[in-house]
């Protein structure tokens, strides 16, 4: 994949101009998001931007191995007057948290994404339907003419392995591959990023998962399955979703998270031809055709009960 000349020439104009830079990304955060965030950081850092990456929620220690990690600051930086903020891998503003704190008179905003239903929020819309943001910048850095380093391949690498599935799904393509491979050939350790990102379970995970399996819920008739986490749960940082995925004959899987009381974070996954994200919208969620999201108020119960109806529903108009 090429980017434009123009945006290209647009993206340049606005480094031209920028001499600190705001990296933010969408709540919830996850590899691909935190990933791309602190490979667009090494790279302003090496042009001489002052750069901060802010993400206003904690992060677990499977980011830890991540190359400037520790750069991450979960404080607003009020003492710094930013010229520009970069948005990775949100599809709206609203999913920003604390988006609102951000002072926007004069400010540009450079909105750099993957998700086939971003609002385009930014001044600058950089979007394609691409795997991952992780391989979006991948091609911008190289159209520009920027190197790869040991740090940037490292982070790219992590987050094209995370929202590919260890590129395992449908939004690999040959050009992919080709990103991965300029990643490793930079210094990216491959086998490093696995088991930071696959084999560094803790106790509290595998709890977790023997609790989602114990809560797992299957409907034959019409091949979907979800499991669900109340408050309470063990705090463990595995994705539940990716576990009960493994069923052989479902077309879609859900979990189904309460994050406080009163508010259920619903991942969906779809295996076959089921858009999901079309579905979510229906909620005020949304995201790709085969992995999308909801946030909706209501207890845990009555979450499950209205979403498993409604995708019944939703199935029966297809």
């Amino acid at each position: 994949m090429t980017l434009s000349k123009e945006t290209l020439d647009a993206f340049s104009t606005v480094l031209q101009q920028t001499a600190n830079a705001l990296i933010v990304t969408h709540e919830f955060p996850d590899m691909d998001a935190v990933g791309s965030s602190l490979a667009l950081y090494h790279q302003l850092k090496e042009r001489g931007i002052e750069a901060r990456v802010w993400i206003p929620q904690g992060l677990g220690p499977d980011f830890a191995f991540l190359p400037a990690r520790d750069k991450i600051v979960r404080a607003y930086p009020f003492d710094i007057g930013f010229d520009t903020v970069f948005a990775l891998d949100a599809s709206h503003a609203s999913r920003i948290r604390e988006f609102q704190t951000i002072p926007t008179e004069g400010i540009a905003f450079v909105n750099i994404d993957h998700h086939p239903d971003n609002s385009h929020f930014g001044q600058l819309n950089i979007v394609e339907n691409i795997s991952s943001v992780g391989e979006l910048l991948y091609h911008l850095f190289t159209d520009l003419g920027w190197g790869i380093s040991k740090e940037v391949g490292t982070c790219l690498y992590a987050a094209m392995s995370f929202d590919t599935g260890r590129f395992a799904y449908s939004n690999v393509t040959a050009d992919t591959h080709l990103a991965v491979a300029a990643c490793i050939q930079a210094g990216a350790d491959s086998y490093h990023v696995f088991q930071s990102m696959e084999e560094n379970k803790t106790l509290e995970d595998m709890a977790l998962m023997k609790l989602a399996l114990e809560r797992l819920v299957v409907n034959k008739m019409y091949k979907f399955a979800y499991t669900s986490v109340p408050l309470g749960s063990p705090q463990g940082t595995v994705k539940i979703i990716d576990v009960i995925r493994q069923i052989g004959f479902v077309d879609v899987v859900m979990a189904f998270q309460e994050l406080e009381k009163n508010r259920v974070k619903i991942n969906l996954r779809s295996k076959r031809n089921v858009d999901v994200s079309a579905f979510a919208n229906g909620f005020g969620g949304g995201g790709h055709k085969m992995a999308s999201g909801i946030v909706m108020p209501g207890n845990l119960d009555t979450v499950i009960t209205t979403i498993t109806n409604a995708y019944i529903e939703y199935l029966l108009t297809l």
